[in-house]
């Protein structure tokens, strides 16, 4: 226990440091709230970042609640991940990188026999974090050519309470109070070209979210149940729902110029998140081939904050596949035979659309687990995707993303009446 706690507190140094570093990834995540994160969880990421109908007593599920009542021991998990951006259009290219922390949650069983859980922990739910250089030709009141660069880094984060509970009749049912917080920042730069008397600008644009919401998630029993099927096991289908939230969100404009810092604007205004739907279905073939299938739907076309909608999100939804190959445990088993492997695929239609173009997403997922002792792995989840198009003058980005974690789980509490 106490070689636990120390390596975590390592982990945990080590990826407060990594995640200071310089992030610059995609320049649609400048509108709404950014890039969606749909999982911290590097197992998750190989099976195509869903799985809300998957039951596993040896990772934390968070997509659906209701996927905690399966844990049978304390867990703790902690994710980061490596993000490599290459964009282009037809005129340009452009190479960028960056690491952060994902998220690291707790979760306790207290009932296994009514699949009580508790869980807590600290999520990303959005990034922002692009850096453009715009060249513009002097016209108008503008009497010389300038330079605009554009900045934002940021989003939004989540911090989450969960339980879980199962009827005698095998249903799982789940739900979380969820907190959200956020820094989102833009900045912009005018800067004259070849004409040191022209003064440039800097502008500074602040939106601090927080506000709370909730989840729900139910996960049905054993189907295949139904048809005595001996090669199909463990065949169920789970769904959960994130409720709408109006968001508080104190924003601010701050200019700065040859005159000094001066702020043109603060106010309190309301940001209203979009609910958001997940659907699926998972089956075990063999008792060792896992097969996930899974749908999200999340109407951005109703996001706004001060009560405006953008202009360039629109109704989004995510369609993935997941499959992992888990050898059964045996005594004697070598290291290699206890690796957990992963492959996933998944077509996302982003919440962007620019100019009448929307934005898509496809993507090839795999990863593995390898254990480090008893219920404790370390995961590796590999993701590659292409997003967006060349067609009027936009970017088309290739995106790779190594994200690592640890899993580490024990007994806390032993009860003797059969929990």
């Amino acid at each position: 226990m106490k070689f636990k706690t120390k390596f975590l507190s390592v982990i945990f140094i080590i990826m407060a440091q990594v995640s200071c570093l310089a992030q610059i990834s995609s320049s649609y995540s400048r509108i709404g709230i950014g890039d969606m994160d749909y999982t911290y969880s590097p197992r998750r990421m190989g099976m195509g970042q869903l799985g809300t109908s998957l039951l596993d007593p040896d990772f934390i599920s968070l997509l659906n609640p209701a996927s905690l009542s399966s844990l049978r021991g304390t867990r703790t998990e902690l994710g980061m991940r490596y993000n490599a951006l290459s964009l282009s259009n037809n005129n340009a290219s452009a190479k960028s990188a960056s690491t952060d922390f994902t998220g690291g949650t707790i979760a306790v069983p207290i009932s296994r026999k009514y699949g009580i859980s508790l869980a807590a922990g600290l999520l990303s739910y959005s990034r922002v974090s692009y850096k453009e250089n715009n060249n513009y030709q002097a016209s108008g009141n503008i009497p010389a050519d300038y330079t605009v660069n554009y900045e934002g880094n940021g989003g939004l984060s989540k911090i989450f309470l969960a339980t879980s509970f199962k009827f005698p009749f095998d249903l799982r049912l789940g739900a979380s109070v969820d907190y959200y917080f956020g820094n989102i920042n833009y900045y912009s730069k005018l800067r004259f070209i070849n004409d040191v008397s022209l003064a440039g600008a800097d502008y500074d644009s602040r939106v601090r979210p927080r506000g709370f919401s909730s989840t729900i998630g139910a996960v049905t029993p054993d189907i295949a149940k139904l048809f005595n099927s001996e090669a199909i096991t463990d065949f169920r289908i789970g769904a959960a729902f994130s409720f709408s939230s109006d968001l508080k969100a104190d924003t601010s404009l701050i200019t700065t110029s040859i005159l000094g810092e001066d702020t043109l604007r603060t106010a309190s205004v309301n940001l209203h998140l979009p609910y958001r739907l997940v659907v699926g279905a998972s089956f075990l073939l063999q008792k060792k081939y896992m097969f996930t299938f899974d749908y999200l739907y999340q109407p951005w076309s109703k996001y706004s904050l001060n009560g405006r909608n953008n202009g360039y999100l629109r109704d989004s939804y995510k369609m993935s596949s997941g499959f992992e190959y888990r050898p059964e445990s045996k005594v004697g088993q070598s290291f290699w035979e206890q690796i957990i492997w992963r492959a996933g695929l998944s077509f996302e239609q982003t919440q962007y659309n620019i100019n009448g173009h929307g934005i898509n997403q496809y993507s090839v997922m795999g990863g593995f687990s390898f254990p480090l002792s008893y219920q404790n792995t370390v995961d590796i989840a590999i993701q590659y995707s292409i997003r967006g198009t060349k067609d009027a003058n936009l970017f088309q980005e290739k995106i790779l993303r190594l994200s690592a974690g640890v899993s580490l789980g024990e007994l806390w509490f032993i009860r003797h009446d059969n929990y």
